[in-house]
């Protein structure tokens, strides 16, 4: 029928372990403190909606132990509508979630939240995209058979309504496996997010495996707000694709992304707020960043790719209100120019490039400009890209220029010009390899 059903007990749990619950109108269950459990809701109508609510009060009650929600497959295609799930003591999602076009199609999952096996949030529609709030944490499960715990979510476009909320840590207490966000093309245009913590924030990764988040053509910008050494901690890759240009990626606290398996940054920038500094981590694997900028007329801002082993660290331009910039890599190839300035604002701390590792000049001429400062060092060799014969300029002012390897010595790895401070500055130049 059109109108709506309810269902409520006294602390009592309401099962419904197998088949399929099938809805033509608005279901609430309502256990006040008792377990629910749903193994599948579907639907024949757009707007009808699902409504579960485990609480025995507002946002649960503490002393309560089974204020919990276990919940598989909810709509597929354009069946369900509205989807509210508050359970305070945990919610699991053993399922997909697929909501329908209709306006207000969204999905509000007040509680901590557990990812049971492959489960799959998808928002997208042809007018009406939904949208995804979660109200606190996001974690795997522990079960006696250990399940690959992977979480995908596709949230529609901004202009139609979708949206994509986190209020808390995901993987803070067990990991995830996979963590996949408006990867597919086009899919979250427009759409804004921010990740509050990955892990459990003393260095315990979010993820056993990789985090993917954005496209090309859809991806809206990602703001990191976490604070820390281990703000952003994951077992596997971190990948990273925007539309949103230079400030496709922002960062609003001092915090470091530790990926073991590398972080690859397609397309799009790095932004870092005023005063907040970023290191980017990894083991023995490659870290690729396109740009990373600072808040221009501000206080400088550090940017560290730290000790990442065998891995290549690969970084296109460099600048605006940047203080220091050290990389630390077996490899690390320059694909663009590289600015820093004297912090004015920290009683004029000294800028400085820091290259620790073979400096391979890739794609074109580059430069490497300091303000003065602590200058420019080379750690080891310095070349082209073979058979591009990149030129390279730097200028430090009274910046010091270290060389301590070999230049353009690899195999068709030489320069075509190599100009160090050529106009009216007094650095001092050190070679101490063969040129």
């Amino acid at each position: 029928g059109s109108g709506a059903t309810t269902i409520t007990t006294a602390d009592g749990a309401v099962t419904m372990s197998n088949g399929v619950t099938s809805i033509g109108q608005n279901l609430t269950i309502n256990t006040l403190g008792a377990p629910i459990t749903i193994n599948s809701v579907m639907g024949s109508s757009t707007d009808k909606s699902l409504t579960l609510n485990a609480d025995s009060q507002a946002n649960g009650n503490g002393a309560e132990a089974g204020e919990t929600i276990t919940i598989g497959a909810i709509g597929s295609g354009n069946e369900i509508g509205a989807v509210t799930l508050d359970g305070a003591d945990g919610i699991t999602l053993k399922g997909n979630i697929e909501l329908s076009n209709t306006d207000g199609s969204d999905l509000d999952i007040d509680g901590k939240v557990f990812i049971s096996g492959d489960v799959t949030l998808d928002m997208r529609n042809a007018d009406e995209d939904g949208t995804i709030d979660f109200k606190t944490t996001i974690d795997g499960v522990t079960e006696g058979t250990p399940v690959a715990d992977n979480l995908t979510i596709y949230t529609g476009e901004s202009a139609q309504g979708g949206s994509l909320t986190f209020n808390g840590a995901i993987g803070s207490t067990h990991k995830l496996t996979t963590l996949v966000i408006n990867d597919a093309a086009d899919s979250g245009t427009g759409v804004d997010i921010t990740i509050p913590v990955l892990g459990d924030g003393a260095g315990d990764g979010g993820t056993t495996g990789n985090v993917t988040i954005g496209n090309a053509t859809g991806g809206g910008h990602i703001t990191f707000s976490g604070n820390g050494a281990h703000a952003f901690n994951i077992d596997g890759k971190l990948t990273l694709d925007s539309v949103g240009g230079a400030d496709s990626f922002k960062f609003t606290n001092d915090a470091t992304i530790t990926a073991d398996g590398g972080i690859e940054m397609k397309t799009g920038g790095i932004l870092l707020t005023d005063t907040k500094d970023l290191t980017l981590a990894a083991t023995d694997s490659d870290i690729t960043v396109v740009s990373v900028t600072g808040v221009a007329n501000g206080n400088g801002e550090d940017f560290t790719i730290s000790d990442i082993g065998t891995g290549t660290a690969t970084v296109g331009t460099i600048g605006t209100d940047i203080n220091d910039v050290t990389i630390d890599a077996a490899t690390i190839v320059i694909k663009g120019d590289i600015t820093t300035e004297i912090d004015a604002t920290n009683t004029n701390e000294n800028d400085m490039i820091d290259l620790n590792g073979a400096v391979v000049i890739d794609g074109g001429a580059r430069t490497l400009t300091t303000e003065g400062g602590d200058g420019v060092n080379f750690s080891s060799t310095l070349n082209s890209t073979a058979s591009e014969d990149n030129n390279l300029t730097i200028d430090t002012g009274a910046g010091a220029v270290v060389f301590t390897g070999d230049i353009g010595t690899a195999s068709n790895g030489e320069l075509g010009t190599l100009a160090v401070n050529t106009g009216t500055q007094t650095g001092t130049i050190t070679f101490t390899g063969d040129v």
